[in-house]
């Protein structure tokens, strides 16, 4: 049996393609390919920089509100702080009349309180009919009341009658707060050291007693005092 050889289709070429365009139209259609991709650069190089541009106009636009939001609070700061300024100074003011204040009343002392606890030692029929007292010194810190001279001067009793003077001087010095007490003069209205009967007018002459007396500080009130004098 004769072997049959398989045969392969000739494939026919196909119709010869001829570019039949001019080169100059060649030519001009490479240039505005060239022109359009130029064009599309220089759009995205704009479109580069008109972002570059915006993105700096904002940022400088953003600075500049945050400029004048710091300068607005600083200038409500400087507002704050000429009003703290006033009261500042009102309260330095009222800091210079307190310690004025201190020093000027930081003797201030409790007058009845002193006269009426000598006043409850007098026998019947004496009485204080005048006194020459003066406050100390301004209480000092780290000093004891009990130990520091408070009122100080002179005292004047009057009596109907010759009083024994002595134990009355004694009694004083008894009282709570008085460092000293001592009789200097006992005088009459005649101006004898006795006194008695006045010549010639039918009545008795008052006796005046002076005797010099010595608070200590317990006396102050310390409603003025200063820290640490008291």
């Amino acid at each position: 049996m004769a072997r049959r050889e398989a045969v392969m289709p000739v494939a026919l070429a196909g119709v010869p393609r001829v570019n039949l365009m001019p080169r100059a139209e060649l030519d001009r259609r490479d240039r505005a390919a060239t022109m359009r991709r130029w064009g599309w650069g220089v759009v995205a190089a704009l479109a580069v920089v008109v972002l570059v541009a915006g993105t700096g106009y904002g940022m400088n636009w953003v600075a500049q509100q945050r400029l004048a939001e710091a300068q607005s609070r600083t200038t409500s700061l400087l507002a704050e702080l000429t009003g703290l300024a006033n009261v500042s100074k009102a309260h330095k003011t009222r800091a210079d009349l307190e310690s004025f204040r201190a020093d000027a009343m930081g003797s201030d002392l409790e007058w009845i309180k002193a006269l009426g606890s000598l006043g409850v030692e007098l026998p019947e029929g004496v009485a204080i009919i005048g006194f020459d007292l003066a406050p100390g010194a301004i209480p000092a810190a780290g000093t004891k009341p009990e130990d520091e001279a408070g009122l100080t001067g002179s005292l004047v009793l009057e009596s109907m009658s010759p009083v024994e003077i002595v134990p009355v001087v004694r009694a004083f010095r008894n009282v709570p707060g008085v460092i000293a007490a001592d009789g200097v003069q006992v005088t009459s209205d005649d101006g004898s050291s006795g006194g008695g009967a006045a010549a010639g007018s039918g009545g008795p002459v008052p006796y005046k007693y002076l005797i010099d007396v010595e608070f200590d500080q317990t006396l102050y009130t310390h409603a003025y005092a200063k820290d640490g004098q008291h």
